[in-house]
């Protein structure tokens, strides 16, 4: 078997449908789903949510393999505006903690999409470079709890 992870827009769909959607995932063999940015940030929009929709996961038997982190703009950890940081980093913490209670213990990040980009050109990679390595240095210490 080769193994195969694809995006499916679980945030797009109802209840209903979300769960005949992991029926039929599960029909095929599929056992492992990706706790996508979306739904983290549904999550921590909404606990109860993403709890239903994960113990909606385990009537099929399927969990969660790994997680996306959340993305974009004000996720970037090497976002220069200062000001947004601590937003930035409580975030992700708050992905860490519900990546925790359903099991993940990986999650993938994407950086760089913030350099030089909405934020003029101001800012330079040295400066993206610098925010980036201190917020994970923050953020891989919450991590690794």
């Amino acid at each position: 078997m080769i193994p195969l992870t694809f995006c499916y827009p679980w945030l797009k769909i109802e209840r209903d449908e979300r769960k005949q959607k992991m029926a039929e995932f599960a029909d095929v063999g599929v056992k492992d789903l990706v706790l996508t940015t979306g739904l983290l940030e549904a999550g921590i929009k909404d606990t109860e949510f993403l709890t239903t929709f994960y113990q909606d996961m385990q009537e099929y038997g399927l969990q969660f393999t790994d997680s996306h982190a959340c993305w974009g703009y004000y996720s970037d950890p090497g976002m220069p505006l200062t000001e947004y940081k601590d937003i930035m980093l409580l975030r992700h913490m708050m992905s860490f903690k519900l990546c925790q209670k359903f099991g993940v213990k990986t999650m993938a990040f994407h950086t760089g999409t913030t350099n030089n980009s909405i934020y003029g050109k101001n800012f330079t990679f040295n400066d993206y470079y610098k925010e980036l390595v201190s917020s994970l240095e923050i953020l891989l210490k919450e991590a690794e709890k």
